[in-house]
Formats: C-alpha cells, sequence, structure tokens
C-alpha cells in the first residue's frame, strides 16, 4: 500500500481508538464499526439527523434561548468526559458538532484527537498546523503544545459562532491575519452583533479565549 493509504489506515484507527475509549459518553457521537474494502476506508457512527451546527446557522441563523442552552450545556459535558479520559479533540468547531431530532448535540470528528501523553500534540517538529484557523487557539496557530484548555479556547470561539453567525475575527482578510488575530487581538465581542445577548455571553467568550492559557 502507499505511504498516503497507510497513513488514512493510522488516522481513521487513532479516531476509533477513541471513539471506543468514549463510547458511552452521552455527548459523544457513537462508533459503529469501521472496515476496510479493497482500497477504501470507511467508517460508520451514530446517525445524527439534524447535520452539523455550521449548516444549522446557515441556514437558521444565530442560535437562540432554549437551543443554545441546550448546546452550551452539551458542549460543556462532552469536553469535560474527552479531558476527563485525558483526550483532547483539537478541532472543536460548528461543523463537528451534530444535531439529533431531540436537539441534543454530539462531538464528532476525532481524527486530529490525542491523547495528553502523546508526542504528537507538539507539532513543532514537523511543523504542521492542524485543526481550523477561524476556531484554533493561540497556542495551535504557533505550533506549540497544547492541553485542554486549547479545546476551551476553541469551544468559545464556537459559541461566539453560534451567537452571531459570524467566525471569529471574520473582518480579517486572510487566513495569516485570522491566525494573528487569535495569537494578538482582543477576543471578540458577540454583543456588537446582536443587542438582545445578556454581557454574561461576552464574559464567557472573553474568558475561553484569553490568549494566555492559564487564564
Amino acid at each position: 500500500s502507499t505511504v498516503a493509504s497507510q497513513n488514512a489506515r493510522e488516522l481513521i484507527d487513532n479516531e476509533v481508538e477513541i471513539m471506543r475509549t468514549l463510547q458511552n459518553e452521552p455527548d459523544v457521537v457513537r462508533y459503529i464499526a469501521s472496515e476496510i474494502i479493497g482500497d477504501k476506508i470507511y467508517l460508520v457512527m451514530e446517525y445524527c439527523s439534524e447535520g452539523d451546527l455550521g449548516a444549522y446557522i446557515l441556514k437558521h441563523g444565530p442560535m437562540q434561548g432554549d437551543a443554545f442552552l441546550a448546546v452550551f450545556n452539551g458542549l460543556k459535558g462532552a469536553l469535560k468526559s474527552l479531558h476527563r479520559y485525558g483526550i483532547i479533540h483539537r478541532d472543536i468547531k460548528p461543523a463537528n458538532l451534530l444535531l439529533t431530532d431531540e436537539g441534543l448535540v454530539k462531538v464528532s470528528d476525532f481524527g486530529l484527537a490525542k491523547p495528553t501523553d502523546d508526542d504528537a500534540l507538539s507539532m513543532t517538529k514537523t511543523g504542521q498546523i492542524l485543526g481550523t484557523p477561524s476556531f484554533m487557539s493561540p497556542e495551535q496557530c504557533q505550533s506549540n503544545a497544547v492541553d485542554g484548555t486549547s479545546d476551551v479556547y476553541s469551544l468559545g470561539a464556537t459559541y461566539y459562532s453560534l451567537l452571531t453567525g459570524k467566525v471569529p475575527y471574520h473582518e480579517r482578510n486572510s487566513i495569516v491575519q485570522v491566525m494573528f488575530a487569535h495569537c494578538n487581538s482582543e477576543p471578540p465581542d458577540p454583543t456588537d452583533h446582536r443587542d438582545d445577548l445578556p454581557e454574561s455571553c461576552k464574559r464567557i467568550i472573553s474568558r475561553a479565549m484569553a490568549k494566555d492559557p492559564k487564564d
């Protein structure tokens, strides 16, 4: 097999192992099966009929009231579960959060997730930057080692997006400028786009998106 297919198999194996570890967590999408047929690899997961939150806000606009609170509480629970098992997701964003027909949110896509004791959490050896720039923590943007606080940062960026329908630092004109803003600019204020939001929303996002992980 080619190097590319070997790498793909390793990524699938990693994702399957993590999903099996989290099999009984209600806020994580359930693993069902994986298989190789010829040169194709597939992964079967729980079906979430309402799709992902990225598509949801494109269709319906920013989340409101009870729907947002259900997502808020579900994501808090999911991250607690991951970090309790020593797993860092590294790609928390609306597109990786799936909605059931009951309005519950489930975290999916563990292709970048790693145990906290895995050397690959620090990408400086290869110079790779893994994740989605609009939701990456400053330490991810700088290819530094990450811990659970990196997921908390991405969670804050995700909340901003769900509340406003915009990605953080959306006014920047390039990926490089977005990553620079994550490292150096003040956390974005969701009340700039919605005057119906309580001040607590701003405080939550500001703290979650603090530039220093210790904060």
